[in-house]
């Protein structure tokens, strides 16, 4: 076994309308899913908060949500994207982390691969 690297998956899109969204979260899940013992993060960005609202049930996005949390991935929204779109942090699935930008740099620095869906 390698030592695993640090990834991150920005999601910055709708999950309404669009694949990219399915697509990170699929992404993400093998990347993670790996004998290499990966460490993936992802992130919501700009319209990609809206997968974290408790409204959300949608069988599809639900599979994945549940898969990340029985393989221990960090799921964090940044705070400055749900202020933008006037979501407050109580409307917003508990399996999520809200950070600002400033401490999602920190994740970037540390990071050693990063895609954008």
């Amino acid at each position: 076994m390698s030592d695993g690297k640090k990834i991150i998956t920005f999601i910055s899109h709708t999950p309404f309308g669009s694949q990219f969204c399915e697509e990170g979260l699929r992404f993400a899940l093998g990347v993670g899913n790996t004998q290499f013992n990966h460490k993936v993060t992802t992130i919501l960005i700009d319209d990609g908060v809206w997968l974290a609202l408790q409204t959300i049930s949608e069988r599809d996005f639900e599979k994945y949500l549940k898969a990340f949390s029985a393989m221990d991935m960090e799921f964090i929204i940044e705070k400055e994207s749900l202020e933008k779109r006037k979501i407050s942090a109580e409307s917003v699935k508990s399996n999520f982390i809200i950070k600002s930008k400033p401490e999602i740099f920190g994740y970037i620095k540390e990071a050693d691969f990063s895609i954008c869906y």
